[in-house]
């Protein structure tokens, strides 16, 4: 649990008592703890103060706000955030994948969503269509993106166990 950190932290930024540097780190760090604790609207409100503030707009304050937006249902706000943070992180956080193709899906946008399944088919390893397949609100998402892969020979099934091949 975060709770004790958080409430450190929020008092030492109210405080005002810290140097630039030191505040802001703590800021978008308060962010991501109010994120693992699910108070999406405070980390979302923690994580666009600090992008104000300091006119950031990197992997973290999107990943962070793209996960805030996504959580609390304003797919349409996250798109825009859980894309930058997609590009920039060019694949290797298996869940920013997840959490955009999603938003598109419930955004009506099949086909952006379909975009991304087809770069993770194509860039993704063996072992990541496992991860997707183990999520369980990306369990649909996985196994189409299993199948889709399977289907391209992207994947060659001797790479599943056997009991997760669609």
């Amino acid at each position: 649990s975060y709770a004790k950190p958080i409430e450190y932290a929020e008092k030492a930024l109210s405080l005002n008592g810290l140097g630039n540097n030191s505040h802001y780190q703590l800021m978008i760090v308060t962010g991501q703890m109010l994120l693992a604790e699910k108070r999406y609207t405070e980390a979302l409100t923690y994580v666009d103060r600090f992008a104000k503030e300091t006119g950031v707009d990197d992997l973290t304050v999107n990943k962070t706000r793209g996960n805030a937006l996504y959580r609390l249902n304003r797919n349409s706000e996250a798109i825009a955030s859980l894309k930058k943070a997609y590009a920039l992180d060019k694949g290797a956080d298996p869940n920013l994948a997840v959490m955009l193709m999603d938003a598109y899906g419930k955004n009506n946008q099949k086909a952006e969503a379909d975009k991304i399944a087809d770069e993770v088919a194509k860039s993704a390893p063996p072992a990541i269509f496992s991860s997707y397949r183990s999520c369980s609100r990306a369990r649909s998402i996985g196994v189409g993106l299993t199948a889709q892969a399977l289907k391209k020979s992207v994947l060659d099934p001797i790479d599943l166990p056997a009991r997760s091949i669609p």
